[in-house]
Parts: C-alpha cells; sequence; structure tokens
C-alpha cells in the first residue's frame, strides 16, 4: 500500500514539482568543442565523363568519412551521390548533469547540377536532397537529492540519447559577380524526426536558408564563408585555402565550424586543418580541348564537394525525470514543564526569649533553644563566656544546650549566646546561667 502511495506521489511530483525545484543541472545547453579535427580529401576522374572524392575527418572526438560519385551527363549538367558516415563525442544535458557521449549517423545525399557558364553572371542552378539516420543509444539510470526551499527532494532521472530519421531538401542558384567570386542561396527543407521516448515535440519540421560565398584572394588562396539558418540548426562556416606554388594538385588550408542547436539539439563548433589533392583531369583527357571537354573538365571537379556534408549528429537527450519527497518524520515531543520555582529564603530570626537559667552543683541542665527562633533548615551553634570550672555543649540540630555544674566556693554566673543558621542567614539570642554555691 506504501509503495503504491509513494508512486503516486512520484507522479504528482513530476508535474508540480519539475517546474519549480532547483534541478541539480541548469546547463540546458551545453556546448561542445569536437576538435581538433584533421581533414584528408582526394579526388580523382574514374572514367572520362565520371568521377570521385573521398574525405576523411580525424580528431579525438569527431570523426568522419564522405564518398562521392559524380558524373558528367551533358552540356553542363552533372549528377553526384554522396555516402556519409560520422561520429561525434558531444555532451547532453540531463536533469542529474551533462553527460558527454560519443554518437553516431548515417546519411546518403544527392544533386543535381545545371551551369550555364556561356551567360551572364555564370549561373549555377542545383537541386539536392537527401536523408540521414542516427541511432538510439541508452544510458544508465541515475538517482540523487537535492534541496529545495529546504525540503529535501529525493529525484531517479531514467537517460538515453533519442536518434533520429531525417529528410532534406535543398534547391539553390549561385552566380559570379565578379570575378573570382562565387554567391549563392539555398532553400532548405529539413523534417527531422526525433525518436523519443519519454519527451515529444522536438521534431524540426520547415522551411530555412543557406548562404554562400567563396572569393578568390589570390592567384592561389581562396576564402569561403557560409552561413545557414535551418529549421534543426544554425551554423555558420569558414576556410581558407591554399594552392603551394609548384604542387598546383594541393591544397592546404584551416576550417572552422558552429553550430547552434534548436529544439533539443545540443551546440557544438570545431576547428581543423585541411589537405586535398586533386588528380589531374586534363591529363586523362586525350586530344585537344574542345569546349564541351573544357565544361566537363571544370564540372567534374565539382565531386570535391560532398552532395550532402551534415555538421553535427542529429542526436538529442531523453529523459524521465521522478521526483519525491520523503515523508517527515514525526515531530519531537514536547519539553516537559519547568520545575516550579524553589520558595523564597527566608533568614531564620528571633521569635521568643530563653529564659536564664539556674543551675546546681553538681548537676547537669538540659535548656532547649530551638523555640526561640523561626525558619527551615536551621543549625545551632553558640559562644560562652567563661564558664569554669563548669562546662557548656550544644547540639547543632536540635539546639539544645546542656550544662554540666561544677561544685565552686562562690557563685558563677556566665551569658551563652545561642546562633540559629541557615542558607540565607542568622539569628543569636542570650540568656544567662547562674551556678550557685553548693550548700
Amino acid at each position: 500500500m506504501l509503495r503504491i502511495i509513494g508512486k503516486i506521489i512520484a507522479i504528482y511530483l513530476l508535474y508540480s514539482f519539475a517546474l519549480y525545484a532547483a534541478p541539480p543541472n541548469t546547463d540546458y545547453s551545453p556546448t561542445s568543442y569536437v576538435g581538433t579535427t584533421g581533414r584528408f580529401q582526394v579526388s580523382s576522374p574514374l572514367t572520362y565523363n565520371s568521377a570521385f572524392s573521398l574525405l576523411g575527418e580525424g580528431g579525438t572526438r569527431n570523426l568522419r568519412f564522405n564518398a562521392t560519385l559524380g558524373w558528367y551527363i551533358q552540356d553542363n549538367q552533372l549528377l553526384a551521390l554522396s555516402g556519409e558516415f560520422l561520429r561525434q563525442n558531444i555532451t547532453y544535458s540531463f536533469f542529474s548533469g551533462n553527460s558527454r557521449e560519443w554518437v553516431k549517423q548515417g546519411a546518403l545525399g544527392t544533386y543535381y547540377k545545371y551551369a550555364l557558364p556561356q551567360y551572364r553572371l555564370s549561373p549555377e542552378v542545383k537541386l539536392g536532397g537527401g536523408y540521414s539516420h542516427a541511432p538510439n543509444k541508452n544510458l544508465a539510470t541515475k538517482a540523487g537529492s537535492f534541496y529545495d526551499e529546504n525540503v529535501l527532494i529525493l529525484y531517479t532521472n531514467a537517460r538515453r540519447i533519442a536518434g533520429s530519421d531525417a529528410y532534406y531538401l535543398n534547391p539553390s542558384i549561385s552566380i559570379s559577380p565578379w570575378s573570382g567570386s562565387r554567391i549563392g542561396a539555398e532553400l532548405n527543407y529539413d523534417n527531422v524526426n526525433y525518436d523519443e521516448l519519454y519527451i515529444s515535440n522536438h521534431d524540426a519540421d520547415g522551411f530555412g536558408g543557406t548562404f554562400r560565398i567563396s572569393q578568390q584572394l589570390s592567384e592561389r588562396t581562396d576564402l569561403n564563408l557560409t552561413s545557414g539558418f535551418r529549421r534543426p540548426f544554425n551554423a555558420y562556416s569558414g576556410s581558407i585555402n591554399h594552392r603551394p606554388m609548384g604542387f598546383p594538385n594541393w591544397s592546404i588550408g584551416v576550417f572552422g565550424l558552429y553550430v547552434d542547436g534548436k529544439h533539443a539539439l545540443p551546440n557544438t563548433y570545431n576547428l581543423g586543418v585541411s589537405v586535398s589533392y586533386t588528380v589531374d583531369q586534363n591529363t586523362l583527357t586525350p586530344g585537344i580541348a574542345s569546349s564541351d571537354e573544357i565544361n566537363r573538365t571544370r564540372l567534374m571537379r565539382e565531386p570535391v564537394k560532398p552532395a550532402i556534408y551534415l555538421p553535427q549528429v542529429l542526436a538529442i537527450a531523453d529523459e524521465r525525470v521522478t521526483l519525491f519527497v520523503p515523508p517527515s518524520p514525526p515531530p519531537p515531543p514536547p519539553p516537559p514543564p519547568p520545575p516550579p520555582p524553589p520558595p523564597p529564603c527566608l533568614p531564620p530570626s528571633v521569635i521568643g526569649v530563653i529564659p536564664d537559667q539556674e543551675v546546681f552543683a553538681p548537676g547537669t541542665a538540659d535548656i532547649a533553644t530551638a523555640q526561640a527562633f523561626s525558619g527551615e533548615d536551621l543549625t545551632f551553634s553558640m559562644e560562652t563566656t567563661n564558664p569554669s570550672p563548669s562546662t557548656v555543649t550544644i547540639d547543632p540540630a536540635t539546639g539544645v544546650v546542656t550544662v554540666n555544674a561544677e561544685p565552686n566556693e562562690v557563685t558563677t554566673s556566665f551569658t551563652v549566646t545561642v546562633t540559629a543558621t541557615n542558607e540565607c542567614g542568622s539569628a543569636s539570642t542570650s540568656f544567662t546561667v547562674t551556678v550557685p554555691v553548693a550548700a
């Protein structure tokens, strides 16, 4: 029965406290560095009208392999097909804390390109599309506790990474408005479906756009910039490439990439160096180069650009958080009432007179003195003038004075002073004892 009640409370708290409690992790949108990455690319003809390009990236947190095939169809037309495998180490945000995990993704893409170099601005039209799949990944459930407004809250955090199935469509157009330049605009349609188990409504479906500019900075150096504003993410990249003198088929460069994730997709960025090698395609073109061969050679270099290149694995954190407030311990019993205050302390006082005494020798007399005092817890003591040859003693508890009278040739008298004492004070009174001459 208690277990059922606990589950009911936990389900209620999952929806009520989750919005107001202070969770252990507040880094809801972590940014991961997946570099530094080295990139190598090689492109080469296969036949008179086909070519291939292989691209590989390697780093401690980023691994990619991309292969592209291109076919020259006719009259400035090119068809390309690419396949890609991507594996990255990305930080994901969970209720219990961030977790860096390896995720992977496969993708296929294609495009058809039609170039019109004979027209002003040398326009190029491209129609492309693709598909990608990222598998799910299950993670261990974590448990813990935290305090919210001095209330102890226990939690369990079931965690997994939801993969995706995504489809892409991206028609584009580019022009060359001045020497050594190419500016392009691309319409992106993305349909990303995340395989979520615990959370929903993070799918990304809709249109966006990408803008590209390439500019030749010198005879051997060029600059490339790209800004993409798409439904699942925004992506910004740039690269500078240089062809060393004496090595026309080689290119070296540096590149950078930043991905601003949307719909729970994490942010990533990457920096790296690149090396590419392109086989001189003119060496495989026999005879005198015609205009068709020139166009074919120019288009056959296009597979250097993959038909699909996804900047990040499309996978998001998927979790279920169960909160539970343990029952409070019973309140402690109330403290016992304080003891009553002690009665006021009263010092002793003299309330009567001890009559003078006459004691005949030889003889003994007991004289009561306590009745002459008032008060509690009294202790008695005495002082006396010279009683010789008689002796005088007092009982401290009862206050009884004992006189032992001894014979004497003359009558003797002496004074006895009795003092009653307690913790609050003392009081004294005196009386006289006379011992006559024995007859």
